[in-house]
Parts: C-alpha cells; structure tokens; sequence
C-alpha cells in the first residue's frame, strides 16, 4: 500500500498534465456493461494511449525514487457460489472500467505493452431473490421454506485513471464475488 502511495504522490508532484492533448474528459463503460458497476470488456473508447502515457511516467519517476511497485494485483477465489444459487462468473480478469462511489464510470489501468494488469475473479447470481424450484429440493420442501439467493459483494482496490489531471489515484469499489442461498422457515400462515 505504501509503495502505491509513494508513487501517487510523485505524480501528484510532477505534474502531468498537458502532454499528448490529455483533458479531463468523461468515460462511459461500453454498452454491454449497461446496468452493471463494473465491465470485463475494453470496448472501443478505452483509452490505452492515456494509460501507457501515464505508465511510462510512472516507470520514470520509480526509478528516480528508487521503490519498486507490485505490477499486478489481483484476486482469485477457488470457492464455488452455493449450488442452489447459480452464477455467472468473470475468471480471473482485467476489469476495465468501475463504477466509483458517485456513480461516475472510471478507467481501470490496465496496460498489455506495460505488463501492467489488475485481475479478479467476479461472480454474481444469475437471479436474486426467490427460489421456487431447485434439483436438490422438494416442492414439498421448498413450500415450508423460503429460500433466496443474494450477491455477496466486497470491496476491491482498484488504480484508475484521475478525473481532472494526467495520472492515477486508487478508489475502492462494490464488487460481487459469490451467490450466497438463504434458507428461512416459513411460519405456517406464510404457506
């Protein structure tokens, strides 16, 4: 964390602005990612010339400083989503684009000419709520409870681009990673 720290300051500090005609423009996640807080898919406006130029700069000042940064953060989850409860699911991959706590979309850093990646495994259910029909119970059974499913969602770091100046900063964000089942018995006035 310190090491990601150090080198937000020295962006901060080395101002980069104005080269290569960069401006604080808005980023809009690709329309396959419509409705979601997070998008998988690069699509055609990512702006790859933006995150090497800032990459490179980065590489610069770290050398000047002398620290090393970790390349490549990531999370994977050898845990499967309950049976219950089917999933979709990202396998360990660069996520482009996230959803920061005011809603606006940011660039996620990603960079193949840079070696430079955050992956993560993401998993969420096919269909919140209730169930009403499952291979492994009754109908008899499910009458007696009700059985939900949910995404369980935790907080990942991501490095993105800044809003308003030629660098990066870390935010976090809600990011699902498993489909919980819920079980409750129903009373008997529910059935």
């Amino acid at each position: 964390m310190s090491i990601f720290l150090v080198m937000n300051i020295a962006l901060t500090c080395h101002g980069m602005r104005a080269q290569v005609g960069y401006s604080s423009r808005a980023y809009e996640m690709p329309e396959s990612c419509e409705g979601l807080s997070y998008c998988k898919d690069k699509g055609q406006h990512y702006p790859t010339e933006v995150v090497n130029m800032v990459l490179r700069k980065v590489r610069k000042i770290q050398q000047r400083i002398g620290e090393e940064i970790d390349n490549y953060q990531s999370r994977v989850s050898d845990s499967p989503s309950e049976p219950e409860c089917n999933t979709n699911e990202i396998k360990f991959a660069p996520i482009y684009y996230i959803l920061d706590q005011n809603n606006q979309t940011r660039v996620v850093v990603q960079s193949e000419q840079h070696d430079f990646w955050q992956k993560y495994d993401i998993r969420w259910c096919k269909k919140v709520g209730r169930v009403y029909k499952t291979l492994h119970f009754k109908n008899v059974t499910l009458g007696k409870v009700n059985m939900t499913c949910s995404n369980v969602m935790t907080t990942l770091v991501f490095q993105v681009l800044t809003l308003n100046k030629l660098g990066m900063e870390l935010i976090s964000a809600e990011m699902p990673v498993f489909c919980k089942a819920r079980y409750d018995l129903l009373s008997s006035s529910e059935r």
